[in-house]
């Protein structure tokens, strides 16, 4: 049993010398639903990014500002109320910039 814990060790030694940008782990499941209904709660339910451009859509979805790839954290204060159609081209943008 000792032998493959020091292997689990190990790999996870390998991914950070090949990836060393550490990776923020994701929210799943209970605690990502109460995270994601506490910002839309705080957000009114309300687009932010179509509020700062002077329209008021309903928000479908929880969006990082800052992604985690790029270093950004899962608190709340990272994350924004956001309508699909923003999500989409808010994704795309950052899919673009990243290859």
């Amino acid at each position: 049993m000792a032998r493959i814990k020091s292997i689990a060790k190990r790999v996870l030694l390998i991914d950070t010398r090949r990836n060393p940008t550490p990776v923020v782990e994701r929210e799943r499941g209970r605690p990502a639903a109460r995270a994601r209904l506490r910002v839309l709660k705080r957000d009114k339910f309300l687009c932010q990014e179509c509020l700062t451009m002077g329209r008021v859509v309903v928000a479908d979805e929880v969006d990082h500002t800052v992604p985690l790839h790029l270093g950004g954290c899962d608190s709340d204060a990272n994350k924004r109320s956001i309508c699909k159609s923003c999500h989409l081209e808010k994704t795309n943008k950052e899919n673009s910039n990243r290859k």
